[in-house]
């Protein structure tokens, strides 16, 4: 017999809590979940192949998940992440780190998560979560800045000339 729907998206959803948190501060990118541990015994196996149809898990090696950046993004909202006092002040000072290489809106910017760790005081690992999730732009709602696709170590940032502003 089949679980009911609402079984099998709380199940769903348990797993994207519980992978979010193992995550932690860390970067999601380079957290091998292992989903045959006791903290995933609950997780069905047909959860597993919903998390990865819809892209929010990849599944590399056998019985290792990892987060993608919409899987990350989705288990903060499960777990309200975004509502919390420390995810809200990294966000902001964030954004304003971004906003200011853009001052003025005469060029993009380019620049690292060294460089925006050094002006926030945030970890480079919570900023490439940010970044590569596009957090920003879904709690903010406005444009945001994105990890260079010709940088394969994932440091480098291009900060858009509309950067922070609303979209139209």
């Amino acid at each position: 017999m089949s679980l009911s729907v609402e079984s099998r998206r709380n199940n769903f959803e348990e797993a994207l809590r519980l992978m979010v948190q193992e995550v932690g501060d860390a970067y999601f990118g380079r957290v091998f979940i292992d989903i045959g541990s006791e903290r995933y015994a609950n997780i069905l196996g047909t959860t597993w192949k919903e998390l990865k149809d819809r892209f929010l898990v990849a599944l590399p090696f056998f019985g290792t998940a990892i987060l993608t950046p919409y899987g990350w993004l989705e288990g903060v909202k499960l777990l309200q992440l975004q509502e919390t006092s420390t995810f809200i002040d990294h966000m902001a000072r964030l954004s304003a780190a971004l906003k200011g290489l853009v001052k003025g809106r005469e060029h993009e910017a380019l620049t690292s998560t060294w460089q925006l760790s050094e002006m926030t005081g945030i970890d480079t690992e919570i900023i490439l979560n940010l970044i590569e999730s596009r957090a920003i732009q879904e709690f903010f709602g406005v444009n945001g800045a994105e990890l260079d696709v010709n940088d394969t170590n994932r440091n480098c940032i291009l900060v858009p000339i509309d950067y922070g502003l609303r979209p139209l």
